[in-house]
């Protein structure tokens, strides 16, 4: 049953992140929440608070003109929950030595959502 609320709470927050909906991405954050983005085993963004997390999705959001992560699998072990993700984005500015802007982006990784109670207290990316 409770991998049931898991799934509804991922995916209302997948659902505002693809529409850029901030305060419904905040919605289900614990106020500790640690985020941290890793690409090639390597982390590349580590945040620590919902400040913090409201801060960075605020920047993030001005990167991509559309941008959509679809859930491709679930995996429940505990109290974390693992979605393989396929992210596609139109890049709305220039990125430094890599695609510009109009350009579309398309990554393959996986989210691990780490909850206590019915709160999410930490989101990893990986890719």
């Amino acid at each position: 049953m409770l991998y049931l609320t898991y799934k509804t709470i991922i995916k209302n927050y997948i659902k505002a992140y693809n529409s850029f909906d901030i305060k419904g991405m905040l919605s289900d954050l614990d106020s500790t929440i640690e985020f941290e983005n890793q690409v090639d085993g390597r982390i590349r963004l580590k945040i620590t608070g919902i400040r913090e997390f409201e801060e960075q999705a605020i920047r993030a959001k001005n990167y991509f003109m559309r941008r959509q992560m679809k859930v491709t699998g679930w995996h429940f072990e505990n109290n974390v929950v693992t979605v393989d993700v396929i992210f596609e984005g139109i890049l709305a500015v220039d990125s430094l030595d890599g695609p510009k802007m109009g350009e579309i982006l398309k990554i393959k990784g996986i989210s691990e959502f780490t909850f206590f109670g019915e709160k999410i207290i930490q989101i990893v990316e990986k890719s």
